[in-house]
């Protein structure tokens, strides 16, 4: 696949594989141990109750509830790079029986960004279901709008990067750059902003100063999934709400997304 248009891709190469970063996308087996370097102990007892667990942060503060030490520093790294100053995690347990840990399939169903398409969360303020991606897909470069298809790659190891154009009813229109790299015994999958975030008029997020990173993470006891978005966002007060909720939307629904995408038949 040809190189990525307008924006310079490699510039942001270095961040995005220098940790295992935005968007990114983890599946490793045989770690020993809970991990979970960070949990308090009652966020150990209501996650062992529950099955999940979010936390928000903003100005300094960092995300903590990922499930390993070498997780954690790689996110806190990357959130310090580009001076998040507002962010949000989540962690998921599932049951290891509903989503096939293959490294192919996963790799292949993370890769599968026109299945976003249609995708809904939950609206708390409208208590209703609302549309998050009215369109999702693959573009050949920056300026391009004609969907291309889906990656699908057929053996490991395999590494590459392309563009992805989505449209969302909170963000509006833009273009995300992916990166991923896969093994028999890894998927990492990237993503960073390469067109600024709007809400209405005003630009909140300038290009290259979002991040989002997703693990999975299946062990004996279970499959557990990971995700934190961070930016270094304008300045508003009564736009941090609304930019923490919207990203927690966010994760949770391609959350939910991965497992229906990824259930085991």
């Amino acid at each position: 696949m040809r190189p990525c248009g307008h924006y310079n891709m490699w510039e942001i190469r270095a961040s995005i594989f220098a940790v295992v970063l935005f968007g990114g996308v983890v599946v490793a087996h045989g770690q020993k141990g809970d991990g979970f370097p960070m949990l308090s102990q009652p966020e150990r007892i209501e996650y062992a109750a529950s099955g999940a667990l979010s936390s928000y942060f903003s100005g300094r503060e960092r995300p903590h509830l990922a499930p390993s030490s070498e997780i954690l520093d790689a996110v806190r790294s990357d959130l310090d790079s580009i001076e998040a100053n507002l962010g949000v995690e989540v962690l998921f347990r599932d049951s290891p029986d509903v989503v096939a840990t293959d490294m192919l399939s996963a790799v292949n169903r993370l890769l599968s960004v026109s299945d976003m398409e249609g995708l809904e969360y939950y609206s708390a303020s409208r208590d209703r279901m609302r549309l998050l991606f009215e369109r999702s897909y693959v573009v050949l470069d920056q300026a391009a709008r004609d969907p291309a298809p889906d990656l699908r790659i057929d053996a490991l190891p395999s590494t590459g990067e392309f563009l992805v154009f989505q449209r969302d009813l909170t963000f509006g229109d833009n273009v995300l750059a992916v990166s991923y790299r896969a093994t028999e015994v890894s998927v990492h999958v990237a993503f960073t902003n390469l067109t600024p975030f709007r809400y209405g008029p005003l630009r909140i997020i300038k290009r290259g100063s979002l991040r989002m990173h997703v693990y999975l993470v299946p062990t004996e006891s279970g499959v557990h999934y990971y995700g934190v978005f961070g930016a270094r966002s304008m300045n508003i007060s009564f736009l941090e709400k609304r930019v923490h909720n919207s990203f927690y939307n966010r994760l949770d629904a391609l959350h939910r997304w991965f497992i229906r995408n990824g259930s085991n038949p």
